[in-house]
């Protein structure tokens, strides 16, 4: 939503049934240069990687920002990542933990766990935090893998099974059976699924 010249609204997480969306107010529209068409691909993290995200993606990195602000965090670190994106109800990452065959809510407790061993202090105000340095590893490990499959935007599975090798949350998934193959082979079963009877992903990889 344009403000005045050079001003967006910038809409950073579509919310869930307790809380609503959540905005950065008055942003400067060329902070976003060109990706600034598709807002809902706008990282709010305070350097932005050099490539692009999904929209699901997007929602998830953003999702963490904001747990971190609510944890009173100065930077974003995988765990907020893994928090994010194990909470989410629908989509891809849920219908990878029912593959591997793992109960969602206790891969929920033990990321709520890992947050909570996180430095913090008092809740922040929504903001673009930076990311740390495990994160920034995290991000550009799952590039990586997007640039081998020949993809120019970086997909929720991959971020999923980077985070599942990342040694800040390699434990706590394993701790849930999560190991990284089993979460490769269940992607690669729900793929061969959606090949098999033409349907669509359950969330756009």
């Amino acid at each position: 939503m344009v403000l005045q010249e050079g001003l967006v609204d910038v809409k950073v997480s579509v919310g869930d049934s307790q809380n609503g969306p959540q905005y950065h107010r008055n942003q400067k529209s060329k902070t976003y240069g060109k990706i600034v068409d598709n807002v809902n691909r706008i990282v709010q993290l305070q350097e932005k990687p050099a490539y692009e995200f999904t929209e699901h993606s997007t929602n998830a990195i953003n999702s963490a920002n904001a747990i971190a602000c609510n944890h009173g965090c100065d930077e974003v670190t995988p765990a907020h990542l893994a928090l994010a994106m194990v909470t989410e109800r629908k989509g891809l990452v849920l219908n990878i933990m029912k593959k591997v065959g793992v109960d969602p809510s206790r891969v929920e407790q033990e990321m709520k766990l890992l947050v909570s061993q996180t430095v913090s202090g008092v809740p922040k105000g929504l903001r673009p935090l930076p990311a740390s340095a495990g994160l920034q590893g995290v991000l550009s490990q799952a590039h990586r893998d997007a640039q081998m499959q020949r993809s120019s935007l970086v997909s929720i599975d991959q971020l999923l099974i980077a985070l599942s090798t990342d040694k800040e949350t390699n434990v706590a998934f394993l701790n849930c059976n999560m190991a990284p193959n089993a979460i490769k082979n269940a992607i690669v079963e729900i793929r061969d699924i959606n090949e098999k009877f033409g349907d669509q992903m359950p969330e756009a990889l």
